[in-house]
């Protein structure tokens, strides 16, 4: 599946909104945080059911991927580009703070995609936004999936989970484990290891800490590669983590191009982002925006060919 801005444009009717939340814009937070809300962060969400139950808070109550998103600018220099933007009213989704939101897609030279986050509020809030865009290099009609494509991730920590996807708190090593893709290898030749948080998740499902935390300007996180087709991406983000899914869940439901059923294992996931449940670890990067403040996240796509 090729990644695709999936936020509706201007006015869609409503039979033609995304009805999954492949490649979905996410707001106010992606990610997992914990039942204890947000705390330690100094910002009291009253947040959904869908989030008190420890589950992705993105939240999918409110469907950003289905929300009605304005094309604000659009032009050709200094490359083609448009932005789109919206306004999450105050407590959406028990969020405070009136969330004014725009991302702006880019394309420089053939084969690269830039993507642009930023976003101001009127109070304190948390805000961590990516994109849940999925990955196969080998294509869609070439029927197979993600196993054999060769993934390098530039961490050498990761984040340990509870079966419901929480972090557990401190940074695990990735030194022996099945976590070590500092030098590039098949995303399935340690998948079926006896490793308790491959079990507990069906694979990868994990948070990996970048190197040098937040950045001023994106750096390369991760490459994936397709040995086959020899297509290669190359993501780079200004970001402290990447959350690594390898399609654990997809089981089937969904229904992609040219009728093609996407099933375990079929895609995987490559997410930009601040770490989950941030809001109640003081030890991890802030995920708090101030009034005055601007959140800004910027990642790059880069895809060529060997």
């Amino acid at each position: 599946m090729v990644r695709r801005c999936s936020p509706s444009l201007r006015r869609i009717a409503p039979a033609a909104l995304p009805t999954s939340s492949l490649a979905a814009m996410t707001l106010k937070v992606m990610s997992r945080f914990g039942a204890s809300s947000a705390q330690r962060s100094g910002v009291m969400p009253t947040v959904s059911r869908t989030v008190r139950s420890n589950w992705m808070a993105i939240a999918f109550n409110c469907r950003p991927n289905r929300k009605n998103w304005a094309i604000t600018a659009t032009g050709e220099k200094p490359t083609p580009f448009v932005t789109l933007s919206y306004v999450s009213p105050d407590g959406e989704e028990g969020y405070p703070g009136r969330l004014q939101t725009s991302i702006t897609y880019s394309i420089s030279g053939s084969m690269e995609l830039s993507a642009t986050f930023s976003a101001e509020t009127d109070k304190p809030t948390i805000v961590n936004l990516t994109n849940h865009g999925f990955f196969n290099l080998a294509g869609v009609e070439a029927g197979g999936g993600i196993l054999d494509h060769h993934l390098t991730i530039a961490a050498d920590t990761y984040l340990p989970v509870s079966r419901a996807g929480i972090p557990l708190g401190a940074q695990g090593r990735v030194d022996g484990t099945p976590f070590d893709f500092r030098i590039r290898h098949r995303v399935g030749v340690r998948l079926h290891d006896v490793n308790e948080q491959l079990q507990i998740r069906q694979g990868y499902d994990h948070n990996f800490c970048l190197r040098g935390g937040v950045t001023p300007v994106p750096r390369l996180a991760a490459r994936l590669e397709d040995p086959r087709s020899g297509r290669v991406l190359e993501l780079l983000t200004n970001q402290p983590g990447v959350q690594f899914y390898s399609g654990n869940f997809l089981d089937g439901t969904v229904t992609g191009k040219y009728g093609r059923v996407h099933r375990q294992y079929d895609a995987l996931c490559l997410e930009p982002q601040a770490y989950p449940d941030t809001p109640n670890r003081p030890d991890y990067p802030s995920a708090r925006l101030d009034p005055g403040q601007t959140y800004r996240h910027t990642s790059l796509y880069r895809f060529s060919a060997n």
